[in-house]
């Protein structure tokens, strides 16, 4: 079991959700309205590309996961 997507959940788990319905009571809300969308924006751009396992020296011959074929299938990993 990898440290960090537990580390990840629970710190997320830890700060909840942002309260959206704050953000008509800020000083400047179209600032945080910015930043909110600006963040889903570059999560969601983000996502693909940085979780590629290539990145992580998990890729096969095919370039795709060695532990989980296309379909879906667990391999076995042979060493």
């Amino acid at each position: 079991m990898q440290a960090a997507p537990v580390a990840a959940h629970a710190l997320c788990n830890a700060l909840g959700f942002p309260d959206l319905g704050a953000v008509a009571e800020h000083a400047r809300p179209r600032v945080v309205a910015a930043a909110f969308a600006a963040g889903v924006v570059a999560f969601a751009a983000g996502v693909d590309p940085l979780t590629q396992p290539r990145l992580f020296g998990n890729a096969g011959a095919d370039g795709g996961n060695v532990y989980v074929s296309a379909a879906g299938a667990l391999q076995k990993q042979h060493s």
